[in-house]
């Protein structure tokens, strides 16, 4: 199983805005291979910027809210 984090806006609702970009100049979506990767990536992005956690949560790809 692999996981994402959400971001929530009153546009979109919650959606993965979290990507990469690759050699070719191609963005994907961030997965992350265990929870706990997910949730300290998510942790040093919100420490890094001074944000807060409130509106991003993690989700495993099949849908269920972590």
């Amino acid at each position: 199983m692999t996981y994402s984090i959400q971001t929530f806006s009153f546009v979109d609702g919650w959606a993965n805005t979290w990507t990469d970009i690759d050699a070719g100049g191609v963005s994907h979506p961030v997965e992350f291979a265990t929870q706990a990767e997910a949730q300290i990536e998510l942790q040093r992005f919100c420490s890094e910027r001074g944000q807060s956690i409130e509106n991003m949560r993690i989700i495993s790809i099949t849908g269920e809210v972590i």
